[in-house]
């Protein structure tokens, strides 16, 4: 490997994303279980994504997400709102594994008007890579949503993070399938999961409250005969237009967000906000998670 290779990690809750890079280019990529999820410490979890990228000859690496958290390899603390690049990557903690260097970057802290506190780690990342894939930010408020386990909205003015809040859309989702409203068996990709997820958008929007709608994905096996794979769509489209419904009036006027996440997932969302009547941009999660990293470590220096 040259001087210029560095391995680049996005550590979430439910999994561990690492790309061995050299000269702007991807030369292999790993993925482990998320340290939510894992079985194993932080320190096992990492060796295992290491061995799978066939690296012998210690190499720094720079990670973003939950590698800085109280349980993860080092505590790297939170950048309070607003931040921008340089207090992010200023806020990086040094430590090592059986040689490697290894640089943890913070997370983002942020309190709404009501002295509510949130957090984030990683999304960050994506954050920044995607306002210069797009050169936004400079010239007024740049609103982006980025679905997942803990979706977050993301405000960005002067190309600072100035505000987010978080909705943890996929973990409810994920709690409610294998209850009684959801069978866990379902194909995401079928036409009645389908049908489901745009009926789960409609219901969101027509007023009626979050949890008064929740059992017709059970109501619905039992007198519209529909099947598991229509409730656990059913739920993940009333969840998904429920958050819209409740975050897309604080989007700043006449703002058109920008979706940034996994294809799948971004898909859903787009046609959630297409229903709601808004228009909104696209851009790849992984993507944008890389051009953050790859900032960062260019001004490690």
């Amino acid at each position: 490997m040259t001087a210029h290779s560095v391995i680049l990690g996005d550590w979430g809750g439910t999994r561990l994303r690492l790309w061995l890079r050299q000269g702007g280019a991807t030369i292999a990529a790993s993925e482990a279980p998320g340290l939510l999820v894992a079985n194993e410490s932080p320190e096992q979890i990492l060796r295992h994504a290491l061995g799978s990228l066939g690296v012998t000859a210690p190499l720094p690496i720079v990670l973003c997400g939950m590698a800085g958290a109280r349980e993860g390899l080092a505590e790297a603390g939170y950048v309070p709102c607003p931040g921008n690049v340089d207090q992010w990557v200023g806020a990086a903690v040094e430590t090592s594994l059986d040689g490697f260097p290894i640089t943890i970057l913070p997370g983002f802290s942020n309190r709404d008007g009501g002295g509510r506190p949130d957090v984030m780690r990683g999304e960050e990342a994506q954050v920044f890579g995607a306002l210069t894939m797009r050169h936004a930010g400079a010239n007024g408020p740049t609103e982006m949503v980025l679905p997942g386990t803990h979706s977050k909205w993301v405000r960005v003015e002067d190309c600072s993070i100035s505000h987010f809040a978080t909705c943890p859309t996929g973990e409810l989702h994920a709690s409610l399938l294998g209850s009684s409203l959801a069978p866990r068996e379902r194909q995401t990709h079928s036409r009645s999961h389908a049908d489901g997820f745009s009926t789960g958008v409609a219901r969101a929007f027509d007023g009626v409250p979050l949890m008064a709608s929740l059992f017709e994905a059970r109501a619905a096996r039992v007198l519209d005969h529909r099947d598991g794979d229509w409730s656990a769509g059913f739920l993940s489209g009333l969840l998904i237009g429920s958050e819209i419904a409740a975050m897309a009036p604080s989007c700043a006027l006449n703002a058109v967000p920008l979706l940034v996440g996994s294809d799948d997932l971004v898909r859903r969302y787009r046609s959630a906000f297409a229903k709601y009547g808004l228009d909104c941009q696209t851009a790849d999660g992984e993507t944008c998670a890389l051009i953050g990293l790859e900032i960062a470590y260019a001004q490690l220096g």
